[in-house]
């Protein structure tokens, strides 16, 4: 029996190929014949797969490596950088594809389409699970490769002024209001979800609000009780570092009305995975590149470009595991919080 045929059409950008599937798709053939399938549709002419580096710095017999960038426009001259860039230390092709959603993207790494993807937090443990694609590095963002997530509450004395009772543990947020950002952050939602279900407290009203400056600030005018953001340590000139900086212009007393009520361990960033059946060389000679060129003045720069991220830092598996907690404590699916 013939194997599926599998169609590839190919929107040319040099030297990074944006690239979309359609026809039979790979996540749908059994993962040997996928295998078999994309090798077969990577020995095209090279005009569809262009050399991001001059053939006489490539193995010829090493097949492109695929990347699956987040999904959003297709920035082709920013990606072509990165993937001359990666070429370069790889000594091997690279390709970018810009996917429609992170679910896609697990698709192509459980497929074997994809060699590489950036990932959402949330997304990675589903495709960990499915098909045990692995995390080697984290984002960095500010120079950090994690986060840890805030409630902040008004001051005693500030609710004191309002005629309200003080906040001093989470016990004291029964019935009250907080605020949270979006249903995928680990800071701003899964975090102080799973603290109060933990502690077994019920809330009055939970409001969705778009960031954590508009969190914070609903919390400084009392339009909520609590609220969760981002938090990081104080910065060398000993200012603040936190949600609560957004806020410092208008309102220059923010760091005195607001105080953190509870503080999360550290929550690694959104993962940079890799496919679980890549070979042990390509694999270490991935990571290798990767760090490379998160180290390189040139690869910081176009990682604030593409993210607005500061580098990449090495992870594990297992540094993911305080999500999966919070997840279990919430009884989510992380397979219903794909995008």
């Amino acid at each position: 029996m013939a194997p599926p045929q599998v169609i590839i059409q190919t929107r040319i950008v040099s030297p990074c190929a944006t690239i979309t599937l359609s026809g039979t798709l790979l996540a749908d053939i059994p993962t040997k014949t996928a295998h078999a399938a994309r090798e077969t549709a990577t020995r095209v002419p090279s005009t569809v797969f262009p050399s991001p580096i001059s053939t006489a710095n490539v193995t010829p017999t090493r097949l492109p490596i695929t990347v699956y960038m987040a999904p959003g426009d297709a920035r082709d001259d920013v990606y072509a950088r990165f993937a001359e860039m990666l070429a370069k230390s790889l000594r091997q092709r690279v390709v970018c594809v810009v996917p429609d959603s992170y679910a896609a993207s697990i698709k192509a790494l459980c497929s074997g389409e994809a060699d590489v993807a950036w990932l959402a937090t949330p997304d990675y443990l589903t495709a960990h699970r499915e098909c045990a694609a692995r995390a080697e590095y984290t984002v960095e963002r500010d120079g950090w490769g994690y986060s840890q997530a805030q409630i902040l509450v008004q001051s005693n004395e500030r609710r004191a002024q309002k005629g309200l009772d003080p906040i001093n543990s989470l016990q004291d947020l029964v019935g009250k209001s907080i605020a949270l950002t979006n249903e995928h952050s680990p800071t701003g939602y899964l975090f102080p979800k799973a603290t109060l279900a933990d502690a077994g407290i019920l809330v009055s009203q939970e409001l969705l609000v778009a960031g954590d400056g508009q969190v914070a600030l609903a919390v400084y005018r009392g339009e909520v009780d609590a609220g969760a953001t981002f938090w990081r340590p104080l910065r060398l000139d000993g200012s603040i570092g936190d949600a609560r900086v957004s806020l410092l212009r208008e309102y220059p007393d923010a760091v005195d009305a607001l105080r953190v009520l509870r503080l999360s361990p550290p929550i690694p960033n959104d993962p940079l995975v890799l496919r679980s059946d890549l070979d042990p060389e390509t694999r270490a000679r991935l990571i290798a590149g990767l760090g490379d060129f998160s180290r390189s003045a040139e690869g910081r720069e176009l990682l604030d470009t593409m993210y607005g991220l500061t580098g990449l830092s090495l992870v594990s598996d297992a540094d993911y595991d305080i999500v999966r907690q919070m997840v279990t404590s919430l009884g989510l699916d992380p397979q219903e919080m794909l995008r």
